[in-house]
């Protein structure tokens, strides 16, 4: 389906620092960066971060990078980079916050104006950055921009393009086809994800606790609390793998963080009684999903359920 480009001008002296993070998939991460290098936007760096990868992830980035000359450090180092590609590689697993923490840190010391986290296994539209910076243009308030997000293996299905966060649910996707150049969106995404860096030395970055899923929720919450709004350009369209990075929501390991995460995050940004009564109706349904995983022998997934309960008494309480 087409649609009409809607015209807006664009800051194109703004350098934007695109943070992709690798781990164990150096298929993907390549096949996402050859897309953001064919980009239409100029004034771009392509930061590739490692996160300790356990298999020859590393290597193989660095043998595809040859070709387009690289930088590669390790992640205290603050070399600058006269490269469009710079490889970082992290000594050891830091999770999505606090992997990509390491390329925002490298960013803002090589004079960046915004970073954009963008997931490894994702393919980019030639035209996608420049309807984030924008919204930038006309939002004085915009906090985090995000853009539509579609189906990799069905391109005619939106997968995300906006999001509110709920009282229990903490990431609802809406999947409409909105006809504005963009519109506010109280959650957007940390599969694609613009970020001022000004906000980022003002309020910081995500919270490392999260390690993976949830901080992007956490980290959205945080910008409206403080005054700024998010939003979603239409014009800035990605495809997404959808799953393959964790294998998907039911594998223990992801519902381990999911379970563990959506209890810091309500922890975080309810007051006490709001927190009560969400940790109460909580627990009614995890019970719900005892039985019904224990009838299913998912026990692996049960057990990283209580898991992820306990740790979370455990994290709060450290």
């Amino acid at each position: 389906m087409t649609h009409k480009r809607l015209i807006l001008p664009c800051n194109s002296d703004s350098i934007v620092w695109i943070i992709v993070l690798n781990y164990n998939n150096s298929y993907d991460t390549i096949e996402c960066a050859e897309s953001v290098l064919k980009n239409g936007y100029q004034n771009f760096q392509l930061l590739l971060i490692d996160n300790a990868s356990t298999d020859n992830s590393l290597h193989e980035i660095c043998l595809w990078a040859e070709s387009y000359g690289y930088l590669l450090i390790n992640e205290s180092d603050s070399k600058q980079s006269s490269n469009k590609i710079t490889i970082i590689n992290n000594n050891q697993n830091y999770g999505f916050a606090g992997g990509n923490a390491t390329g925002v840190r490298y960013a803002l010391n090589n004079s960046a104006d915004y970073v954009l986290l963008l997931n490894n296994d994702t393919i980019v539209e030639p035209k996608f950055i420049e309807p984030l910076l924008n919204v930038y243009h006309y939002e004085e308030k915009a906090g985090i921009v995000g853009g539509i997000i579609r189906y990799a293996d069905e391109p005619n299905r939106i997968w995300f393009s906006g999001g509110k966060i709920g009282w229990y649910r903490e990431a609802i996707h809406s999947t409409d086809l909105f006809s504005n150049p963009y519109r506010e969106s109280p959650f957007i995404s940390g599969c694609l994800m613009m970020i001022p860096t000004t906000l980022i030395q003002k309020f910081g970055f995500m919270d490392e606790r999260f390690f993976l899923y949830v901080e992007d929720s956490d980290y959205c919450t945080t910008l409206r609390e403080n005054g700024y709004q998010n939003f979603v350009a239409r014009e800035s369209i990605i495809y997404h793998k959808i799953g393959r990075s964790t294998g998907g929501d039911f594998a223990p390991f992801s519902y381990y963080y999911g379970t563990r995460n959506r209890l810091l995050y309500h922890y975080k940004h309810k007051k006490k009684i709001g927190f009560f009564f969400f940790l109460t109706f909580f627990i009614g349904i995890k019970f719900i999903r005892t039985l019904l995983f224990s009838i299913q022998g998912r026990i692996a997934t049960r057990d990283a359920m209580f898991r992820g309960v306990r740790d979370f008494f455990r994290l709060i309480g450290s």
